[in-house]
C-alpha cells in the first residue's frame, strides 16, 4: 500500500538531514579557549610588527591590548571563519 503524499518520504529525509547539520551553539568552554587564543595570536602579531618599528613599550603594549581584544571578539563572533582566513593569510602556500 502506498502513502497518500509521495513527498512525505523525501520531507522526513530532509528533515533528518537538517537535524544532523545543525550546530550546537558553543559553551562556556569553547568560548573561553577561542577567545583567549586569540588574544594571545593578537598579542604576538601586534608585539612583531610593532617591535619593527621601535616604538616605544607603552604604544606597543597598548596597542597589542587592542589588538589581541580586536581578535578576541572576532574569533567568537565569528568562529572557524576567522581562523581559516588567519591561516590563508598567516600560510598563503596552503
Amino acid at each position: 500500500m502506498e502513502s497518500a503524499d509521495p513527498g512525505a518520504d523525501n520531507e522526513g529525509a530532509l528533515l533528518r538531514k537538517c537535524k544532523e547539520s545543525i550546530v550546537e551553539p558553543p559553551d562556556w568552554l569553547e568560548k573561553v579557549i577561542r577567545f583567549g587564543c586569540s588574544l594571545v595570536f593578537g598579542y604576538l602579531v601586534t608585539l612583531a610588527v610593532l617591535l619593527g618599528w621601535m616604538m616605544s613599550a607603552r604604544v606597543a603594549v597598548a596597542c597589542s591590548v587592542m589588538a589581541g581584544l580586536l581578535c578576541g571578539y572576532v574569533s567568537l563572533r565569528f568562529r572557524d571563519p576567522f581562523w581559516k582566513l588567519v591561516s590563508r593569510w598567516w600560510w598563503p602556500w596552503r
